[in-house]
């Protein structure tokens, strides 16, 4: 399947198991929605992302946010699935 950034915010496509970025993404909520294709519902899967070389920061600037936003994400998830909430 090719498709584009309005395809990755709204197609829920069983059994991808592996998403090819062919442009990084500016933002980290593009890059979550991109590689969100894959591995849904607590499935395994794997998002290659190719970059240029003149890239490289702006690909790791998102993948650092990305990293920081799941952690917040599963720190209160396990906080509040503790609670009882």
């Amino acid at each position: 399947m090719i498709t584009t950034d309005v395809a990755a915010r709204g197609l829920d496509i069983p059994e991808v198991d592996l998403v090819l970025v062919t442009a990084p993404p500016k933002d980290v909520e593009s890059y979550i929605h991109r590689s969100g294709r894959t591995g849904r519902a607590g499935a395994e899967g794997k998002c290659i992302c190719l970059y240029k070389s003149n890239q490289t920061r702006d690909l790791q600037r998102v993948e650092t946010e990305a990293v920081c936003i799941n952690w917040i994400i599963r720190y209160f998830f396990y906080y509040f699935h503790n609670l009882g909430y």
